[in-house]
């Protein structure tokens, strides 16, 4: 435990010293997308409630972005840097806390409960008991019993003339040029929300599960111009939410649809950027890194394995409607066990071959991002 506690506090002193500057603005700006999130929600107005501090002016948490500006100011300082000093090196009041496990721990608590009841039924007379009994039959006859009609009528409850039956319209704009854009100018506490859509009808469902390895590795291994640990801190400065998938959507008619989708969130001042950043991963991404994606191979299995536990039952249904439903077919295919199996088949294939692995993706990433792909 010394030895544990020791580590922290080194770490703790070497960014007492210094803290890198795009550590800090990573940190700042996901701060930043996390609470312009919360308060572009549709309960925003119990998280302004939360927010508001009993000693404070009630309006006082409605300049968080305010607050939110000047945190970014003070990262060219030395003001994070003394916070680190102040409140965790040289704080006077420091605990350790230690959790070990202990398998007799429920065990040991029933049992205390339980000699607390005998304790405290013995030290009770027969008249104290029988009452407590009464005591008892009356809560049950309480709880059990039918509410009359007038009580029921004290309810409050809304009549069909309170509520509003208008939909309210979302405003929408299309344009079509080459591609089609759809534009929603909405009050969004200055973020930016953006999904690009590419069709890839034209691969088939085995390229399809390809297409999805792709979509893990796009942004974590190297482009031509960044490496992927510059991605590392590029991406969280300028924005959040980045994902690359594959999306399958049935429409009206019955057809399914295939697109690789690209989502991410970011403010106005950082957009320009966030695309240019998008575009070098979209037209530039380097697959000659074997280490890094066995590595991020390794990382997709253990996630799939891990996630089995929290959500075999979806699993589990997806591959029970994909015998007679061919989205939930697909959806198995690119999601569900059968991608596990693919997994699992690629990982060992990349360990015997990861040249043509390697020839495999290049040829399928050409094409995604391509107005007229390649037959």
């Amino acid at each position: 435990m010394d030895k544990f506690v020791e580590i922290i506090e080194e770490e703790l002193e070497k960014y007492a010293n210094h803290i890198p500057k795009d550590s800090l603005k990573a940190a700042h700006a996901l701060f930043d997308f996390s609470q312009r999130d919360q308060i572009n929600s549709a309960s925003k107005g119990i998280e302004y409630i939360l927010m508001h501090n009993l000693d404070n002016e009630i309006f006082e948490s409605l300049n968080l972005i305010d607050y939110i500006n000047e945190l970014g100011d003070l990262i060219e300082t030395d003001y994070f840097e003394k916070q680190v000093r102040k409140y965790f090196l040289n704080n006077k009041t420091k605990l350790v806390l230690v959790a070990k496990p202990d398998k007799d721990y429920f065990k040991n608590i029933e049992e205390k409960i339980d000699q607390d009841l005998e304790d405290y039924k013995n030290s009770l007379s027969k008249d104290q008991i029988d009452d407590l009994k009464k005591k008892e039959e009356r809560l049950k006859t309480f709880q059990e019993r039918q509410d009359s009609k007038e009580d029921k009528a004290t309810i409050p409850t809304l009549e069909i003339s309170d509520l509003d039956l208008e939909v309210e319209k979302v405003p929408r704009q299309v344009e079509d040029d080459d591609f089609k854009f759809i534009y929603h100018d909405l009050d969004s506490a200055g973020m930016i929300y953006s999904e690009l859509f590419f069709d890839v009808n034209h691969m088939d469902l085995e390229n399809l599960k390809y297409l999805c390895l792709i979509s893990d590795f796009l942004g974590s291994i190297d482009t031509k111009k960044y490496s992927y640990q510059k991605l590392d801190d590029l991406i969280p400065i300028n924005m959040a939410g980045l994902n690359f998938s594959v999306q399958n959507i049935k429409n009206k008619e019955g057809q399914i649809n295939n697109f690789i989708k690209i989502s991410f969130k970011t403010t106005l001042d950082r957009y320009e950027n966030s695309l240019g950043i998008i575009k070098e991963v979209m037209k530039n991404t380097d697959f000659s890194d074997e280490k890094r994606i066995k590595d991020i191979l390794k990382q997709i299995k253990a996630m799939f394995e891990m996630n089995m536990y929290d959500s075999g039952h979806s699993l589990a249904l997806t591959r029970s409607f994909s015998h007679f439903d061919k989205l939930s077919y697909i959806k198995d295919q690119l999601n569900g066990f059968g991608y596990y199996e693919f997994i699992k088949k690629i990982s060992k294939d990349v360990e015997d071959n990861f040249s043509s692995f390697k020839e495999k993706l290049e040829n399928l990433y050409k094409e995604i991002f391509s107005k007229k792909p390649s037959n």
